[in-house]
This record gives structure tokens, sequence and C-alpha cells, in this order.
């Protein structure tokens, strides 16, 4: 296939991000202009990434019109760009500097990719039309999972089209191969992070933003249930957000050992914390939430409503990568917990299905393959059986 100039256009690029866009500025069979913002003014608490060589990066500013509606700048000149063979837009219908852009591109014959969650239900009304308009101007759509493509294909979009290239936060290295540490010194970790209980105690985990969409007030009510029934847990939560002292006042009157470490970004640090941990729950949405356990071989556990889900809850495998439980049913939740909660720490073959799956299609390598693919006109549905013939 011919080499050519790929525009990537994002409000700003997310640290998490870093190495899938490293795999495409690197290993792509294709050359990479990375536009975005160098400011993140959208999403408090994303830290922002830009490349090291200026070479590869423009910057577009985003300016919030009112709450989703954003302008960015730049746009029509990518889209002008006479160097530039593709344009991959950040899919969203809202934004009407993306539509302007895309419909310029289209005049110009550069080939346009959305890059989008894209469905994650069904559409009614005047936003379906809207939607399905929007996305008619792209030739293809990057899509996070598999059930965003199949309501795509039901709302006539050619399947062949619709390139599921799914979500990522970085490469398995060697270090992530084996289990972090040794028992002892797992143990010794659970004792400073838990003093009051045994070092035997399971330990349920969460990394993520303290929000509301966590739901992290099921999670400290399931184990409040589980307490009562003679299974004690302790809970160690990652990360902060606006729920912190609310969840820290829920453990006080419940009476419960909940451990909040703060914000980490050391992945050193944060591979203990889960080398120490039997499961993530996530009882809300999940998110990157799965990626970064499974990365680290820990099972996960969340809602089963996929049509209120993130698409990365695909990755959950009831019985191998995890479980999935009744949305909003305590009761339900803390039985799947006592499940994956039973061994001293994670089985082998449990870390070894989480590590797996990441490897074969939540990785930047896999993303880069698609994306790829997406850029020579390949057909989608080949390259999905081409990855599942691999897995």
């Amino acid at each position: 296939m011919a080499r050519r100039n790929v525009a990537l256009v994002y409000h700003f690029f997310a640290n998490y991000r870093r190495p899938v866009l490293e795999e495409l500025l690197e290993k792509s069979e294709h050359d990479f202009l990375l536009c975005a913002d160098t400011k993140n003014a959208l999403m408090p608490g994303v830290n922002v990434w830009t490349p090291d060589d200026a070479s590869h990066f423009r910057r577009c500013r985003c300016f919030a019109v009112r709450k989703q509606l954003i302008w960015q700048t730049g746009l029509i000149s990518i889209a002008l760009d006479r160097d530039v063979d593709t344009v991959i837009y950040l899919g969203v219908w809202k934004w009407p500097s993306t539509w302007i852009a895309a419909c310029l591109s289209r005049l110009r014959g550069q080939r346009v990719l959305f890059w989008t969650h894209g469905w994650r239900g069904p559409d009614r009304g005047i936003v379906r039309t809207i939607r399905k308009t929007f996305y008619r101007l792209a030739h293809g759509m990057l899509l996070y999972g598999n059930g965003a493509k199949g309501i795509g294909i039901d709302e006539g979009f050619a399947s062949r089209n619709l390139y599921v290239v799914y979500n990522s936060i970085g490469a398995l290295s060697e270090a992530h191969e084996t289990l972090h540490a040794s028992g002892e010194e797992r143990k010794e970790l659970r004792k400073a992070l838990f003093p009051e209980t045994p070092p035997e105690t399971p330990v349920v985990c969460c990394s993520s933003r303290l929000d509301v969409r966590r739901r992290l007030d099921l999670l400290l009510d399931a184990a409040a249930l589980l307490g009562a029934d003679g299974h004690p847990i302790n809970i160690l939560l990652i990360g902060d957000g606006p729920e912190r002292g609310r969840l820290e006042e829920q453990a006080k009157q419940l009476g419960l050992t909940v451990a909040f470490t703060g914000a980490c970004y050391d992945e050193a640090r944060l591979a203990e914390y889960f080398g120490i941990s039997n499961v993530t729950v996530s009882p809300g949405d999940i998110g990157l939430t799965a990626m970064h356990s499974m990365f680290h071989g820990i099972p996960v556990i969340s809602h089963s409503d996929l049509e209120h889900q993130l698409p990365e809850a695909e990755a959950i495998v009831p019985g191998e990568t995890g479980d999935v439980y009744r949305g909003g049913d305590t009761a339900d939740l803390a039985a799947k917990i006592r499940k994956w909660t039973q061994a001293e720490f994670v089985e082998p073959a449990v870390s070894s299905a989480c590590r797996n799956l990441i490897r074969l299609r939540y990785s930047p390598s896999v993303q880069r393959q698609v994306i790829d693919a997406a850029i020579d006109r390949q057909d989608a549905d080949a390259i999905a059986a081409r990855l599942e013939e691999v897995a």
C-alpha cells in the first residue's frame, strides 16, 4: 500500500493515549501529524500529552461555545492542506467545526475517518437523524467496541467500513508477565495499607477518578453485606475526585476498612497496588479501569447493562476475566465479589487470561494495525477475522 500523510485530530491528547500515539508515530505504515490543543479545559483531572518532536504536532485550540458545544481552530486549514491524504477526526457530532472540516475534506478528496465511541444504544428522534447524517460524512469509523459496530450495522452502515479499534493503555512488558512480588512481599504491603486486619483478608480495588459514574457507594454497601455475612474484605481506592469525601464518610459510618491512596501515576506503585488485589470492582461505568486492571492480571467486575456501559466492558468475559452483576443490585454485587475473593490472591490462570486478552485485543499494536488498515481502505470484517485467528 502507498504511504500516506495522515492528520489525526483530537480535542487534546490525554496522557494515557501516549502509548498508541507513539506506536502510530514510530511503527505505522503511514506518516502522522498529531493535531490537538496543548491544554485541557474540557475534562478536569486528565493530564495532557504532546510529542517531543514538534514537527509531528500542530496546535488546534478548543473553545467551549457552551456545554458540550466546541469550536476547534485549525481544522479548515488541515482539510485544505494538499499534503494531507487522510484525516482522522474525533467523531463528536456536537462540534460544528468538525462538520465543516469533514465536508471540506470530502470535497477535496481526502479520506475521512471518525474515531469515536459511536453508539452506546439505539438513538431515537432527532438525535438519530443528526448522528447518522454526521457519521455519513466519514468513509469509515474507528469504533471502541463490537456493540457499537452492531448498532451501526442495524442503522444501515456498511460493516466493511466499521473498524473496531478497541482501546489501550500501554504495551505489556516483561515485568508484567509475572506476579509483581512474592506472596510474603505482597502480605507486607497489605499490612502497611490495612494494619488493622489480617494480611490474608482479600482486597478489592478500583483505580479511577472518584466520581459518581463509578457508583463506588454500591461497592461500600456490598462490602458491608459481606462483612455482616462473615466474609470481610478490604477496599483499596486508587485515585481522587469529587466523591472522595462522601465515600470516606460512608466507609466510616459502615465500619469498613478502606484505604484511599489519592491520585497515583507511578506505574511501579500501581503494579504493587494491583499485585495485592483480588479483583477490581467498578459498580458503575468501567472504561479504561478495566484495561488497567487486566493489564496487571487482575479480573474485573462491573454492571451488565451494556446500553448504559462503556465499550471497554466488552473485555469482561464472565468466569474468565471477571464478572458482571445486575446494575444497582447490591446483593448480587456482593455475591460476585465473594466469588472472586475466595483465594488469598488471584489464581495464575485468571491473571494469564486477563493479560492475554489485553495483549491480543486491547494493545497499542492492535490499534495501530486496525488504524493502518482503515487508512488503506481494507475490509473491516477481514481485519477483525484476522485478529480473531491470532487470538
